[in-house]
């Protein structure tokens, strides 16, 4: 039996009639012959000579038995130009009878700019997620046929700030974006790129995040710049005082900072660690928050709490603090109606694992604590604080006295993501912290066009 291959350059017998009007037409994802054919024996196959224009290479197509006038080339490659060509055979006996090739085609490319219809090119997912500060992008991605890309390159523009790229390999299909401002809009463009590094295709939306209720500060922890560590909200500056470090954060967090003796954040010059420079006048409904990974330690230790404006970093007046005890649980304490009001966890933080402490007041459920999302002590009786104005210190405080610790109540270890909102925040939004990448966030406002 003759191959294929040699059926190709056969004898050109008068058996049978070149094939005419051979038409080829690119779709989205393949080439369509069609030809007419006035032959009439039976059992006539067909064989496709196809010519690379750019290369001047030649390739054998061979439709299998029972093809009619028509045939998909599905084996064409998107962007390269082809002529095609083709020749009747038939068999008798052992003998194969062909007749010369018809006229070329014209020549026909699938084109790279239109993806295969049936095949998902570059879109984003309706579950992308938001918070705040923070957003979680998903995206979807199949290669069209013939193409290969190296990765994607997201471009994430925001007020008043200078676009951020974050380049992923060619696996990727979701980014989480931290340090957002809140109620801010950030354009967000995800590019799909080709091996040579230039763009395939391109999906284009816009992240908006959410509002804060009360007057919020969040510290990220995520540097030290020029001395200082910046709120992320609010753009409000604190001084980095003792010389603290930058350390790895809770995972998903990017970094934190690390306190040991006489470190802390302080605004201005003075030796003071709040979170504004601005003071406050007597909060009464707040809600404070910190990511924590310490040890044990042998006094009380100040997280986050309120002091006198005009005090150093052991003030006098000290109230609404959250720390944690010697005894390894976290408390959270005001001063109301004359006497120091506490409430403590059931669940210990000092097993140098990251844990998410927070703490809430107001006049309808009274004191909360939470540990780690969840609600771990409550004292529904005290609904208010002792009058008073000063500034929010994080990392340092006075627990002296009827706090049962020491003057110097500085934390030691590591702290991120410094939250103090002026309202009392849900057990939700709690969860959400716990677990803001684990889908418990608020659905997103992302638009793709």
């Amino acid at each position: 039996m003759t191959s294929p291959s040699s059926v190709a350059e056969f004898n050109t017998a008068r058996a049978l009639d070149p094939v005419i009007n051979l038409a080829a037409v690119a779709n989205s994802s393949q080439v369509g012959l069609t030809w007419t054919d006035n032959n009439t024996a039976s059992g006539r196959i067909y064989v496709i000579r196809r010519y690379d224009v750019r290369t001047g290479a030649y390739a054998f197509l061979y439709p299998p038995p029972g093809t009619g006038r028509t045939w998909q080339d599905t084996t064409a490659v998107r962007g390269i130009n082809y002529q095609y060509a083709i020749r009747p055979v038939l068999r008798i006996g052992l003998i194969d009878y062909t007749a010369d090739y018809s006229s070329r085609s014209l020549a026909v490319t699938i084109p790279l700019s239109t993806p295969p219809a049936t095949i998902a090119a570059l879109t984003l997912n309706a579950t992308t997620q938001i918070t705040f500060d923070r957003a979680t992008l998903n995206w979807a991605w199949t290669a069209p046929r013939g193409i290969t890309i190296s990765g994607f390159r997201i471009v994430v523009a925001g007020p008043g700030g200078v676009p951020t790229e974050h380049s992923l390999g060619a696996t990727a299909r979701i980014l989480n974006l931290t340090g957002l401002l809140a109620s801010s809009s950030y354009a967000v463009s995800i590019h799909a790129l080709r091996t040579d590094g230039t763009t395939y295709q391109t999906v284009q939306g816009t992240v908006t995040t959410l509002r804060l209720t009360g007057q919020p500060s969040l510290w990220t922890m995520d540097a030290i710049t020029n001395g200082a560590v910046i709120d992320t909200v609010l753009r409000r500056q604190a001084v980095a005082v003792g010389g603290p470090t930058i350390v790895t954060g809770p995972p998903g967090f990017g970094t934190a900072l690390h306190l040991t003796a006489g470190q802390s954040l302080a605004v201005d010059s003075n030796t003071e660690s709040p979170l504004a420079s601005n003071l406050v006048n007597n909060p009464q409904v707040f809600t404070i928050a910190a990511w924590i990974k310490t040890g044990i330690m042998a006094q009380p230790r100040v997280v986050v709490g309120f002091a006198d404006p005009n005090s150093g970093v052991n003030p006098v007046t000290r109230d609404r603090i959250l720390g944690v005890g010697s005894d390894g649980r976290v408390f959270f304490g005001v001063f109301s109606q004359g006497a120091l009001r506490q409430i403590t966890s059931t669940k210990g933080v000092t097993d140098e694992k990251w844990h998410l402490i927070a703490a809430s007041l107001d006049a309808t459920h009274g004191m909360r604590l939470y540990v780690d999302g969840l609600l771990d002590g409550s004292n529904s009786n005290v609904k208010s604080a002792e009058p008073t104005r000063g500034r929010w210190r994080v990392g340092a405080g006075n627990l002296s006295g009827s706090w049962g610790g020491t003057v110097a109540g500085q934390f030691l270890g590591d702290i991120d993501d410094v939250r103090i909102y002026l309202s009392a925040e849900s057990l939700d939004v709690m969860n959400a912290w716990a677990n803001p990448f684990a889908g418990l966030y608020r659905p997103a406002m992302f638009y793709a066009n």
